[in-house]
C-alpha cells in the first residue's frame, strides 16, 4: 500500500500513511511474465553493462519484457548517451518508427527498470521518451507510459530492499542501480515527492551495512533540493533525520574501523546537513509534467 499526498510523520516515526488500494496489472499482461529476454545467465561482471541482469535473489516478480523488440536498438542507443539532446532524437526516432500498442508501452517501462546500468542517463532518457510519446502519440500513451515506469521502479526497489541477502554482497549492484534511478526519475519530473520518501522509508527500515548509508547519498543527492522543501516538508525532514541518525548510529557502531566506515561516517554527516541547508531554502521548482490520467486520486 502506498500513498500520494497523505503523510504523518512525528520525531520518533517516518512513516507515509495509505489511502488507496493497489492496483493489478492487468491480466493480458500476466500472459507475458514468462516472456523473458533469451539472454545467457553467466556472472554479472563478464557481461556488459547494458545487458546486466538482475541477481535472482531481488529479480521483481512482475516483469512485462518482450523478446527482442523492434525498438531496442534505439533504447539502447538513447541509454548509452550522456548528451540529452542526442537522447531526444533518439526517442523521437523510436516512438516514431512503429505504432505503440498497449504492451509495447508498458514492455518498454519495465526495460528501464530491469536494466537501469546507468541510471545517470537512464532517467534524462526516460524523460525524452515520454516527451516523444506525448508529441506523437498523445497524453494517453504518454500517461501509460509514465504510469507503468512509476510502478515498476517502485515495485523493484521495494522488491530489492526486501531480499536483501548479506551472503550476496557482491551481486547487489541492482539494489543500488534501481535506488539511483528511481532519484533520477525524480530529477527529472517523473515520479512525485511522495513516492520516493515512501522509498526512503523502505530502505531506512531495511539498511544493515556501510554501502546502504552510500546508496542514500546518491539518492539524496541526485534528487537534490526540492525532496526536501514544500508542504509538509518539516514533518518529511524531521522524520526521516531522526530515524535515519538511529539507523546510521546503529549501523556504524558494529562496523569495523577503517577508511569504508570513516567515509559513511562522513556521507551520514553530509546527509543530514544537506537535507536542513535545503530545507530552509524557499522552493522554486515548479513541476513541468500534466497530471496523469492514470494517476492515484489524491487524498
Amino acid at each position: 500500500m502506498r500513498t500520494v499526498c497523505g503523510q504523518t510523520c512525528t520525531s520518533s516515526s517516518y512513516h507515509l500513511q495509505t489511502n488507496y488500494p493497489m492496483t493489478p496489472l492487468p491480466r493480458i499482461l500476466n500472459v507475458l511474465l514468462l516472456n523473458r529476454p533469451s539472454i545467457p545467465l553467466r556472472h554479472h561482471s563478464f557481461l556488459p553493462r547494458r545487458f546486466f541482469m538482475p541477481p535472482r535473489h531481488i529479480l521483481p516478480p512482475a516483469l512485462v519484457l518482450q523478446d527482442k523488440p523492434s525498438w531496442l536498438g534505439s533504447f539502447w542507443e538513447g541509454t548509452t548517451t550522456g548528451i540529452y539532446a542526442e537522447q531526444r532524437l533518439y526517442a523521437t526516432r523510436m516512438v516514431k518508427a512503429r505504432k505503440w500498442t498497449f504492451v509495447d508501452i508498458c514492455s518498454l517501462a519495465h526495460r528501464f527498470s530491469w536494466q537501469c546500468a546507468t541510471p545517470e542517463t537512464y532517467g534524462p532518457f526516460a524523460r525524452a521518451v515520454y516527451d516523444a510519446l506525448n508529441d506523437s502519440c498523445g497524453t494517453w500513451d504518454s500517461s501509460c507510459f509514465g504510469f507503468y515506469l512509476q510502478k515498476v521502479a517502485i515495485d523493484s526497489l521495494e522488491y530489492a530492499w526486501s531480499n536483501l541477502d548479506p551472503t550476496k554482497a557482491d551481486e547487489d549492484d541492482y539494489t543500488f542501480r534501481i535506488s539511483c534511478f528511481v532519484a533520477e526519475l525524480y530529477a527529472v519530473d517523473l515520479l512525485p515527492k511522495a513516492r520516493v520518501h515512501e522509498c526512503f522509508e523502505k530502505i531506512l527500515h531495511n539498511m544493515y551495512s556501510l554501502e546502504h548509508i552510500h546508496v542514500l547519498w546518491e539518492m539524496i543527492v541526485r534528487g537534490k533540493e526540492s525532496l526536501w522543501q514544500g508542504p509538509k516538508s518539516s514533518q518529511l525532514v524531521t522524520g526521516f533525520t531522526h530515524l535515519f541518525t538511529k539507523r546510521t548510529d546503529t549501523i556504524l557502531r558494529a562496523a569495523n574501523v577503517g577508511p569504508p566506515t570513516m567515509v559513511a561516517t562522513k556521507e551520514a554527516s553530509d546527509i543530514v546537513q544537506m537535507i536542513r541547508d535545503w530545507h530552509s531554502q524557499p522552493s522554486t521548482v515548479i513541476s513541468t509534467t500534466p497530471k496523469s490520467m492514470w494517476a492515484y486520486p489524491e487524498a
